[in-house]
């Protein structure tokens, strides 16, 4: 079928009553129109033959509404600074004109132009006018009649230029003649900055560097000269303002040297290769590192200089001296200097003690072999044990041939933090102990990494016994442990020991002395376990 002519009508209300926008159209399939002022949400358009209105078709509902815009930026929480170019966005539907910017520094109660007329491209560069304010808000009105117009949709802030220091800002404590790297934050500086340091807390100030690219950071070198007043300052290079100085006084320590090992009481075997460290401050490449055999009086070169690197192997020279210490200094110029806080020896004679060394546990009334080796001439040693770690000494044999070699009766002296010493019986120099802590004990744990599920005694015996007896327990929790035989009548015979436990398997054994260490009398004893809060009891019989 062919339609000569279109006609385009427009309904304001759902298609109930309809006018023309085009009576004749010849022969075209689409119509540039002028929408209408008239707003409605209830708009349609219909196309028929535009000779007797039929065939016909009708578009959908749709709206007709007012033009508008919408600010996009700033959208708040913006900072401007006064003097700087700020961008003004915004979005618009509809005919609309130029448009006015205009500003509020009072959230919107009243407003300033800033702009009174510019096209309407959705973008505005203004200049940020001096109205320092917290509260500020932008809005975007056509220029002719003010309508459609829109507020940004929250406040942000117009700001005077600023630098802030924001490190070293106060506490600190850096190296004299160290690098430090200043950091600070900025708004409405765009040409360079200088940074200045001043070492009486802000009264005056000398430069650190000038003119440098304000990128937030710098890599400053600090004044040779001590002071605990000191603070940075960096400040516009052109003006000088904006500027910003450290909140608080940060320190400069002068350059130093800390003598680490040897410091005190160490013996070093002469000619052995043993380790000098040290810990320094401030600008030292190299140090220098001495030895004096009469505490100080007097220096001998051990090197030098080494890389300050805080440790350096030497060989120990033979020069035996109990009045030894070792300097570290500057190899430039000798300054800072530090050593060994007190003496140390130098012997041509030492004691090593091997065994026990460290995570041994051996039972009250064993015998062991305590080891040792000798570098020299030792006839007589001192055998020593400790049962807190060294803080006192009980001895074992006052003197004793060097034989390398002591079968030792482990006393009935529960302790889990035990030592054994060796010296010269002739002035205990040389010496030695374990280099770890062992045990004294009749517990031991057996079936490691198995943890049962229920807390108890899990076999006894023999029993009757003539040797040892061992109780096996176990324990499904963390718990204290304690144990004990007593006699018949309640006397205390033997104390097996207490401490703290984790979760596992033990077994505590009784090697039927007394706490005195002598065999008990053959008869029935009662055997107390003490597992947590928990008491268990079982009676053994000592056969003869």
């Amino acid at each position: 079928m062919v339609i000569p002519g279109y006609k385009i009508d427009l309904s304001l209300d759902g298609g109930t009553t309809w006018s023309t926008i085009a009576p004749y159209l010849s022969s075209v399939l689409s119509y540039n129109w002028a929408v209408p002022d008239t707003l409605s949400t209830q708009a349609k358009i219909r196309v028929s033959d535009a000779t007797d209105g039929s065939p016909f078709g009708e578009s959908g509902l749709f709206t007709i509404c007012a033009p508008y815009l919408t600010v996009t930026a700033p959208a708040g929480g913006e900072q401007w600074v006064v003097g700087t170019t700020a961008a003004v966005r915004w979005t618009s539907e509809g005919q609309i004109g130029p448009v006015a910017v205009d500003l509020s520094t009072d959230n919107a109660a009243t407003w300033t132009n800033l702009v009174a007329s510019t096209a309407n491209t959705g973008t505005c560069a203004c200049t940020v006018p001096n109205r320092v304010s917290a509260r500020c808000r932008i809005r975007v009105r056509e220029a002719a009649d003010n309508v459609p117009s829109d507020t940004n949709t929250a406040v942000f802030s117009i700001v005077t230029p600023y630098v802030t220091v924001t490190f070293p800002n106060g506490g600190e404590d850096f190296a004299a003649d160290s690098s430090v790297t200043v950091r600070w934050q900025s708004a409405g500086v765009t040409g360079t900055v200088n940074v200045d340091i001043s070492l009486d807390g802000g009264t005056s100030w000398n430069p650190l560097v000038a003119g440098i690219a304000n990128d937030g950071s710098e890599v400053c070198r600090m004044p040779a000269t001590a002071s605990t007043t000191c603070r940075v300052r960096v400040s516009d290079a052109t003006t000088g303002i904006p500027s910003d100085m450290s909140n608080a006084n940060f320190r400069l320590t002068a350059p130093s040297v800390t003598v680490t090992a040897p410091n005190g009481g160490e013996q070093w075997l002469a000619g052995s290769t043993q380790t000098v460290t040290w810990q320094s401050r401030g600008a030292i490449a190299n140090v220098k590192i001495e030895l004096s055999t009469n505490s100080g009086s007097t220096w001998t070169t051990l090197l030098a200089s080494t890389a300050n690197d805080g440790s350096q192997g030497i060989t120990v020279p033979s020069t035996p001296s109990a009045t030894c210490r070792v300097r570290v200094s500057d190899a430039a110029d000798g300054q800072p200097s530090d050593m060994s806080n007190a003496a140390f020896a130098i012997v041509a004679i030492a004691v090593r003690v091997t065994s026990p060394n460290g995570g041994e546990v051996w039972r009250p009334g064993t015998f062991h072999n305590i080891t040792w080796t000798t570098v020299g001439s030792v006839p007589q040693v001192t055998l020593q044990y400790s049962t807190n770690g060294g803080t006192s000494w009980k001895d074992i044999v006052a003197s004793f041939p060097n034989g390398g070699s002591y079968n030792w009766t482990v006393p009935n002296d529960i302790s889990r933090t035990c030592l054994v010493g060796v010296s010269d019986a002739a002035d205990s120099v040389p010496s030695d102990v374990s280099d770890s802590l062992f045990a004294i004990d009749n517990m031991t744990a057996v079936l490691a990494g198995r943890t049962p599920v229920v807390t108890g005694i899990t076999a006894f015996g023999p029993n009757p016994v003539r040797g040892t007896l061992a109780v096996e327990f176990g324990l499904a929790r963390p718990m204290a442990v304690a144990g004990y035989v007593h006699s018949m009548d309640g006397r205390l015979v033997r104390d097996l020991g207490q401490s703290q436990r984790p979760a596992g398997c033990y077994s505590l054994v009784w090697d039927c002395a007394s706490e005195a260490g002598r065999r008990v009398q053959a008869g029935t004893y009662v055997v107390t376990l003490r597992l947590g809060n928990d008491v268990q009891r079982k009676l053994v019989t000592v056969a003869r």
